[in-house]
Order: C-alpha cells, then sequence, then structure tokens
C-alpha cells in the first residue's frame, strides 16, 4: 500500500509572545540533509505529477493549506491523502519512487518546504502528465 511509504510525524510548537516558534520532530535526522528548498504553490492550481527516483523526501508546509496526494505508481488507484496547515508543524517523509502531487488549498499561496537526503537533480525526477492519473482534485 502507498502508505506504508509516507510516514508523518508532528513536531512540537512553542508559543511565545513575540512569536510562535515550530521544531523538528525529536525523531528527525538532520545528519541525512543534503538539501533544502521552498516549492511555491499557488491557490487551486495542482502541481502534479512527479516521481523522485531516489530521493527520500522531507516535506513540511510553512505557509498556507496543501492537499498532498501520494499515489502507487503500479496501482494508479492506491492514493493517499493528507491535507495538512502551517498552523500544524506536520512533517511528511516520503521514499524514492512515489508519484505525487499538491495544491494549495488556502487563499493566494503556500510554500513547502523539503530537506531532502540528496541533492536534487532533475535527471533524477519523472515527470507525468495531470490527466497521468485519475484524480479529482475538488474544488481548491
Amino acid at each position: 500500500m502507498i502508505a506504508d511509504k509516507i510516514s508523518v510525524m508532528s513536531g512540537d510548537i512553542v508559543k511565545t509572545p513575540l512569536g510562535d516558534i515550530h521544531k523538528s520532530p525529536d525523531s528527525f535526522d538532520f545528519t541525512k540533509v543534503a538539501d533544502f528548498y521552498i516549492s511555491k504553490s499557488n491557490q487551486g492550481v495542482p502541481k502534479a505529477w512527479k516521481i523522485h527516483k531516489k530521493m527520500t523526501l522531507r516535506l513540511s508546509v510553512i505557509e498556507g493549506l496543501v492537499r498532498f496526494v501520494f499515489v502507487d505508481i503500479f496501482d494508479l488507484t492506491d492514493i493517499y491523502e493528507i491535507e495538512i496547515s502551517s498552523q500544524q508543524n506536520i512533517f511528511i517523509t516520503v521514499s524514492p519512487r512515489v508519484l505525487f502531487g499538491f495544491v494549495c488549498l488556502s487563499s493566494g499561496s503556500a510554500s513547502i518546504i523539503n530537506l531532502p537526503n540528496i541533492k536534487h537533480s532533475e535527471a533524477e525526477v519523472e515527470r507525468y502528465p495531470i490527466d497521468f492519473v485519475n484524480y479529482n482534485w475538488g474544488n481548491q
């Protein structure tokens, strides 16, 4: 099942008078971080579909509300969805070879941070058209 290739962890949120501090989960292994980048997503515009052949993704929403959709490339009906807000401080780890996409559900745009285990390279990415998976993105 595709859900077996996804893990979801939450970090603590420390409330302070000057602004909250979002901490990483205690089990987060920073020795396996090889890169850092932020993806922006505009409201209602799906960014799909993509597979990283070797990269393990470590994703967190740092601005807005995002729906992530993960699909088994060998069974396009095996779908796992999760909606995450920047207010939740949730981290998603995604194994290599998982087809995925996401869409911003909040007004304006959303920002997603990725702390992957290898440097980003277009050579290790496979991209597929939006209609590759029969998925209804609904009313974003």
